[in-house]
Formats: C-alpha cells, sequence, structure tokens
C-alpha cells in the first residue's frame, strides 16, 4: 500500500465502495481497506429504489441490472387485521432488487477497482494517529495472505467500518443505542418456498406476530432468506421457554399464516443466524477531515430495508461534501 493518499476508505460494503468509486470517478486518488477477502457473506437483502439513481451516479446500474439479481416491486405488510401492498411502479425508479449481499457486495468492490480505486482486501487498520482532532493517517496490517504492515498518511478519511464503528466505537466513543428498538433478529435461508401471487413481482413480505415481526425476501439463488424480529427482553423469555433458536424462530412462523404459506411447502436449508442492539447512530456523523457512513454511522430497525439507501445515500454525501472541499 502507499504512505499516502488523498482519501482512504475503511471498508468495502456498499457505502465504502460507493463512496470510494464516486470520488475516484472524479479524479480523486482513492485508497480502500477492506478487513475481509470478498465474497462473504452479509445479512440486508433487500434494497429501496432509492439506490438505483445512486447507481447511475456511481457507473455501476449496468452490472447490477445485468447480473441476474431478482427483481422487487414493492412489498406485502400483515399486520394484525390489516394487510396492504407497497407497490413501487408509481414511483420514479419503478422496481430495485433483492440481492445475495456477498455477490452483490463483491460487484460493488469489482467495479470500484474498475474505476480506479486502490483495493486491498485482507488488509486490517490497527489504528489511527490525529493531529488535534482531525485524523491524519492510518497503521494497517495484512490479516490474510500476507505480514505486510505499513502507515498510510490521508487529506480525508471515509468510515465504512460497519458495525465495527472504528471512529464512533474507538476514537469518539459516541455511538448511542435506540432504546425503542432494541431488539434481536433470528433468520435463516429456505429452499423451494413459495411466492406471493398477490403481491408485486419479488416483493418483500412482512407480518407481525404477536411478540414482533417476520420478514420473506425471495432471492435469484433460489432461496429464501426469513428472519424474525423481537425485543430483546421478549427474547430472553423465550429463550428461557424453548431449547433453541430454531425452535423460537419456527414457533413463529407457525403464528404467522403470510410467512408460514410461503414456507410450507420449502425446506430450511441453514443454521440459525442471528445479530442483536443493531440500532444506534452516532452523535455526529462528521468532523475535521473524516466523514462517518453506512453501518459506521448509524442503522435502524430493518422493517422498512433501509440499509443499503443509507449506505449509499450517506457515500453519495460524503463524497460531493469531500470532492466540494478539496477543489474549494
Amino acid at each position: 500500500m502507499n504512505q499516502s493518499t488523498q482519501i482512504l476508505v475503511i471498508g468495502g460494503g456498499p457505502a465504502g465502495s460507493t463512496a470510494a468509486t464516486l470520488l475516484a470517478r472524479e479524479g480523486f486518488d482513492v485508497t480502500l481497506v477492506e478487513r475481509e477477502i470478498f465474497p462473504r457473506y452479509h445479512i440486508g437483502e433487500s434494497l429501496l429504489p432509492s439506490c438505483l439513481e445512486i447507481f447511475d451516479l456511481a457507473g455501476a446500474r449496468e452490472k447490477i441490472e445485468a447480473y441476474g439479481f431478482q427483481r422487487k416491486g414493492g412489498g406485502y405488510f400483515s399486520w394484525g387485521k390489516d394487510s396492504w401492498v407497497l407497490d413501487f411502479a408509481p414511483l420514479r425508479s419503478p422496481y430495485s432488487f433483492q440481492v445475495v449481499r456477498s455477490e452483490f457486495d463483491h460487484l460493488l468492490l469489482e467495479h470500484a477497482k474498475s474505476q480506479g480505486v486502490k483495493v486491498f482486501e485482507g488488509t486490517e487498520i490497527r489504528s489511527l494517529s490525529f493531529d488535534g482532532d482531525r485524523p491524519r493517517s492510518a497503521t494497517w496490517s495484512q490479516v490474510v495472505g500476507g505480514s505486510d504492515t505499513g502507515e498510510t498518511s490521508f487529506d480525508y478519511l471515509v468510515d465504512a467500518s460497519g458495525r465495527a464503528g472504528v471512529i464512533a466505537m474507538h476514537y469518539r466513543k459516541h455511538r448511542r443505542y435506540h432504546n425503542a428498538f432494541q431488539n434481536v433478529a433470528i433468520w435463516g435461508y429456505w429452499t423451494g418456498a413459495g411466492r406471493m401471487s398477490f403481491a408485486p413481482e419479488g416483493a418483500i413480505a412482512n407480518g407481525a406476530v404477536p411478540d414482533g415481526w417476520l420478514w420473506g425476501i425471495p432471492l435469484h439463488n433460489g432461496t429464501m432468506s426469513v428472519g424474525l424480529v423481537l425485543h430483546k427482553t421478549m427474547f430472553k423469555e423465550k429463550r428461557q421457554q424453548y431449547e433453541s433458536l430454531e425452535q423460537i424462530y419456527l414457533n413463529a412462523i407457525d403464528q404467522c399464516p403470510l410467512i408460514a404459506d410461503l414456507v410450507k411447502p420449502g425446506k430450511l436449508v441453514t443454521k440459525m443466524k442471528t445479530e442483536q442492539d443493531y440500532s444506534y447512530i452516532a452523535d455526529s456523523l462528521t468532523g475535521p477531515g473524516y466523514f462517518l457512513v453506512g453501518d459506521a454511522a448509524c442503522f435502524i430497525d430493518p422493517l422498512l430495508s433501509t440499509g443499503v439507501h443509507l449506505a449509499t445515500h450517506s457515500a453519495m454525501l460524503c463524497a460531493a461534501s469531500i470532492a466540494s472541499t478539496l477543489r474549494g
């Protein structure tokens, strides 16, 4: 890795790759550091139409359209006695996509490389050095495929490090968790699941249960992502009542006719995955010479599928701000 760069981006998810791509397309020297080797697993498969215009700006839209991801025409919500359809057709962007994130994130990172971003996977930021409140350099080391170490100086830092939150968790220590959304998510993947004939093509299914809600997301590889969200106090009670996460999960599905009907012909083919305490925000999203984007900045309960929207939108605002500042 070079000893200096104009802009250092930490993290290669949609926020980091989008910010890096937009800045590289404006002619800036951009270096992106990612701890993992892509493709790698990630949750958050459902996109909103607002993302597509940002992919246009980044020059990635054509690649995404051609890949074969499941087109998403909207959503269907079943909440108690009420149900309604969310149809994207009247919108300026009348659809979005349901994506396998390992493949989608890899596509965006490869696109960043094609736009001139210097990408270093398997490399971890060990520490940041500051001049007052402004970060000036990063110490890094290879954690996969080598043992190189070094220090790189930069003019601007984009923290797209996800939940790890390099700035918010390790330096500013100003991440706040939302009391109303202290939730736990449990999810798995099914094959052979059905589709909703009464909703737009590829729609996400969201259904309420007495203790929380469920999602169902059809994916282009023939699987369906099905997850349960409940408050962590209720999760603790359920853990005492049931022997396993899978029993909690399957019991919730049985209480939701919408999701139960979808998975009835299918088979659960993965072990349970879980996350908790994932709704939060950093008190400040920017400071002297740095920006927080995507999950490094904030995340909210995923009912409306805002994760990739927040990632790409914050990346766009970050890139525009840095470009404007560097150009004076």
